[in-house]
């Protein structure tokens, strides 16, 4: 959506994709924005008739709701809910392909969550955003949405589905454009983005990421070229991986329909939407 709203030219929002997720108003990520670097991510933004930016962690991290409530009471609110099952195995993709996941299979990942979540220590020492680890538990929507619906009228939020921008894009950019108050006639260009992709080396790539740095560094290399290698040896590996993905396990799938069930139905309770899709397997 990111890509869609900041086309948009009242709309201002940070245009380079590394900020595309400042996630200031989440109080869980090691390295945070000071106020005025997140600010200035929006230097540009006079003139504009609306500003946002679009960090997913603000559904699943507990105060984030409130902060921004507190700053900004009269913000609007856009979430975007996607079946919980293929969201927890996407964003275990999304977090192996960039190098901050080590566990391997997906199973694994799973296996390890409850040590994750009672682990404080694991909490404020992870290399990126806690909740991005619990890839069930930051699935239970219903209570992430009442924080929101609790503190915010329900005209200044809009909740779509995953099908919603699956199967009528265009429609449901243009009712954002008129939730947001800017010119309807504008039609961004339609592209498909966030396609799916795994390194060669799958688990080399935590290891490029996380440890290479820290190994070069033990040999002198200097900090500007530490970086460029690290970059180089991270893109390689996931460009040599040819576009290839991970499929989720049949029998992983229906065990976490069954642990997110009762969730579906509370969330299609507090949205008021029919989520029985969500509740039946894919035809094989």
């Amino acid at each position: 959506m990111w890509e869609y709203l900041k086309q948009h030219p009242q709309i201002a929002m940070p245009d380079d994709f590394k900020y595309k997720e400042p996630s200031f108003f989440s109080l869980h990520y090691r390295f945070r924005l000071k106020a005025s670097d997140y600010l200035n991510l929006f230097a540009g933004a006079e003139g504009k008739m609306a500003i946002g930016e679009a960090s997913h962690a603000y559904l699943s991290s507990p105060e984030s709701a409130e902060l921004i409530h507190d700053i900004y009471p009269d913000a609007k609110i856009i979430i975007i809910l996607r079946n919980p099952v293929d969201r927890a195995f996407s964003l275990y993709q999304w977090m192996f392909r960039e190098g901050y996941e080590w566990l391997f299979p997906f199973e694994k990942a799973l296996a390890a969550e409850e040590e994750r979540l009672n682990d404080k220590q694991f909490e404020y020492q992870n290399p990126q955003y806690y909740y991005n680890y619990l890839y069930y538990y930051s699935g239970l929507y219903s209570e992430q949405i009442l924080r929101y619906l609790t503190r915010f009228p329900k005209e200044q939020m809009r909740i779509l589905l995953f099908e919603d921008l699956k199967y009528r894009p265009l429609q449901i950019v243009q009712e954002l454009y008129e939730f947001l108050g800017v010119d309807l006639n504008f039609t961004p260009v339609m592209e498909i983005h966030n396609k799916a992709q795994m390194p060669l080396w799958g688990q080399g790539q935590y290891f490029l990421k996380q440890r290479l740095p820290k190994l070069l560094k033990r040999y002198h290399v200097p900090m500007s070229l530490r970086k460029w290698l690290t970059q180089q040896a991270v893109a390689m590996n996931l460009s040599l991986g040819n576009f290839r993905s991970l499929k989720l396990n049949p029998a992983t799938r229906r065990y976490l329909l069954d642990c997110y069930r009762d969730d579906i139905r509370k969330t299609s309770q507090v949205i008021g939407r029919n989520l029985d899709m969500w509740l039946t397997l894919p035809e094989k």
